[in-house]
């Protein structure tokens, strides 16, 4: 799996939904190494095991159009870790603003200025989210969308088809707008966020998901 690792069952999943999975292995010999985990401590069963996976041929794909398929999905993986780990990153900070919406409405004496220094950094990253993957209130109402980033990688992560023309021009457009929205993504968490919770906790709100110890001195 590519997206961000849940300790808990994904609920949104309806279940004849297909569950998440890398690209297909060339036909090979693998190994396998089988642990067991008590109160923490990790220990070895046995020694590893080598297994053959063959194929059933059949594909009318040669051996050198399968291996320049895994590596494209190699590839297009490693971008779409990153875009969903980064979709992981917003969401958390989402969930840092909500509190700190509440936080703010809890504070005696609130300046209104930081409600709305909360609520223009939400909008920014709503904004990003849609970029990264796509606007789903549209997508659920059947509206016309661009593509997200995700969505023009995904087509052939799984394939066992030789990749397309199409899917490689994907790639490349996703791979070049990613590299730009990224950096403006760390500026709005690295930054802005930072330096936004810095006022919060100047502000004397009490305390919310994601920041600092609370600061104290002995009066």
């Amino acid at each position: 799996s590519l997206s961000p690792t849940k300790i808990a069952p994904d609920m949104d999943k309806e279940i004849w939904d297909t569950p998440e999975k890398g690209p297909l292995v060339i036909p090979g010999t693998f190994w396998v190494t089988l642990y067991k985990r008590i109160d923490g401590q990790y220990t070895l069963l046995g020694e590893p095991r080598s297994f053959t996976v063959e194929s059933l041929e059949l594909s009318s794909l040669p051996k050198v159009d399968r291996e320049e398929t895994l590596a494209f999905q190699e590839k297009a993986g490693k971008l779409q870790r990153a875009i969903k780990g980064t979709e992981g990153v917003i969401n958390e900070a989402l969930m840092q603003l909500e509190y700190i919406h509440k936080a703010l409405l809890d504070t005696p004496g609130l300046d209104m200025k930081l409600a709305t220094e909360a609520s223009e950094i939400e909008k920014k990253l709503i904004r990003f989210q849609w970029e990264l993957s796509g606007d789903k209130v549209k997508q659920d109402m059947y509206e016309p969308v661009n593509l997200s980033l995700s969505q023009r990688i995904e087509s052939q992560l799984t394939s066992t088809s030789k990749i397309t023309e199409t899917a490689k021009k994907h790639y490349e457009l996703a791979a070049r707008d990613f590299e730009v929205l990224r950096e403006k993504i760390k500026q709005v968490i690295d930054m802005e966020l930072k330096t936004f919770k810095d006022k919060v906790e100047a502000a004397g709100a009490p305390w919310t998901p994601g920041r600092d110890i609370p600061e104290w001195k002995n009066e």
